[in-house]
């Protein structure tokens, strides 16, 4: 499976180009998330390695950060809906779709092992190069894993609006309200419709 990627990525790029054609897919806002993808060969052992973090992929070019992230088999560890550790022997696809007509825009495939956030800079680029522009930037929505000072940064870079649930914190100072909402020095909470990027 992940040694034919690329054909499987070039088809699909093929067949999104002639739905587009039809539907006008690329105006469409994206959705990004990660699924468990179980592998049906025998676990083994791996010895897997420290990938790059977020800060560290903003300077390296798309190619660079796919070239190490791997794409064996190995086990991976998520919680569930209920809060649960779900264990499973496989892979990561990370997928960006259109959030009208729900067709898969682009995909990558990870060892299980590495965390949600380490492939969605390379899928916000990838993603973002086939986008037909609007007047008004599209919206990439994520969910609270990919809540992360780089993520919005990279998005931010391509006239991308994100939108991303924040990452609960422990209440301190008065800095976020009873939402996690951040507040200003008065201790009111920000209201996002009012947000100004400059």
């Amino acid at each position: 499976m992940a040694n034919h990627l690329s054909v499987l990525e070039r088809m699909n790029q093929q067949l999104l180009q002639l739905i587009h054609e039809e539907l006008d897919i690329f105006t469409e806002n994206v959705a990004i998330d990660v699924t468990s993808i179980e592998a049906r060969t025998k676990p083994v052992k791996t010895d897997n390695p420290k990938l790059p973090s977020t800060e560290a992929q903003r300077s390296m070019t798309t190619e660079a950060i796919l070239d190490t992230i791997p794409s064996y088999a190995s086990w991976g560890v998520k919680k569930n809906s209920q809060g649960k550790n779900y264990f499973w022997f496989g892979y990561k696809g990370t997928l960006a779709i259109s959030t009208k007509s729900q067709y898969i825009l682009n995909m990558y495939i990870a060892s299980a092992f590495a965390s949600d956030v380490t492939l969605a800079i390379p899928t916000i680029r990838k993603t973002s190069e086939g986008l037909k522009t609007k007047k008004e930037a599209p919206y990439f929505s994520l969910d609270k894993g990919y809540d992360a000072k780089e993520i919005y940064q990279e998005c931010h870079a391509l006239d991308l609006e994100p939108i991303i649930p924040l990452k609960k914190i422990a209440k301190n100072d008065g800095e976020v309200d009873a939402h996690y909402a951040p507040t200003c020095l008065l201790e009111y909470s920000y209201k996002y419709d009012s947000y100004d990027k400059r």
